[in-house]
């Protein structure tokens, strides 16, 4: 992040640009948030393009140490999204996945992150937070002995009945609940790391948000 930082905009300041202490700003804010975490990130150049853009993207590449959960592929995010990322995966989807599967999961599949466009909620006209980097659609997830979970053939699991995500989400009550059949336990993961994220981050959305979705 430093060498990037250190390449300030030559010439006169474009309209379409990030002035270069805002660039210098957001970097440095980035640089105490990831700091002491374990994430695997690749700085990028400043994005601007009319109302989209971030001035800190990290291609986000995998999160933990010794075992890490690769992005597949790896996502482009403001580099202000991390944090939570990293927060969501070691603190909600590890241990579900660990109740419900006894593994971890090692990969995050057809993530998706930047993509400079409008949202399609609402008849005006409003930059979707994917367009300033600050959202991420994720499509699936993979264990380590490759089970592949994916919200659109698992989302719905074996339907009907009451499920162990109903409870909550956290281990101690997760314990009391049944153990699933796959199809089912499939789903209360989903539902489970989908209900996790609502205190984490600010906006969650599910398949039943939308047609997007």
């Amino acid at each position: 992040a430093s060498r990037l930082l250190a390449q300030p905009l030559s010439g006169e300041q474009r309209a379409d640009a990030w002035a270069p202490g805002e660039v210098i700003e957001a970097w440095q804010q980035c640089a105490r948030l990831i700091g002491p975490l374990a994430v695997r990130i690749q700085p990028l150049a400043p994005i601007k393009n009319g109302n989209c853009g971030t001035p800190s993207p990290a291609l986000v590449e995998s999160i933990g140490n010794r075992r890490s959960v690769v992005f597949k592929p790896p996502i482009t995010v403001a580099c202000g999204v991390v944090p939570a990322l990293e927060g969501w995966i070691n603190r909600e989807v590890q241990p579900a996945a660990r109740f419900f599967f006894h593994e971890p999961i090692v990969r995050v599949l057809g993530a998706g992150g930047y993509q400079c466009r409008n949202r399609t909620d609402t008849p005006v006209l409003r930059v979707s937070e994917h367009g300033t980097g600050n959202a991420i659609d994720i499509f699936g997830f993979e264990t380590r002995r490759g089970l592949v979970i994916t919200v659109l053939t698992d989302w719905r699991g074996s339907e009907g009945g009451s499920t162990a995500a109903d409870a909550g989400h956290d281990g101690e009550r997760m314990s009391l609940g049944h153990r699933p059949d796959m199809s089912s336990a499939k789903a209360e993961f989903l539902r489970t790391v989908h209900r996790a994220a609502c205190g984490i981050f600010k906006t969650v959305l599910g398949p039943e948000a939308n047609s997007d979705h």
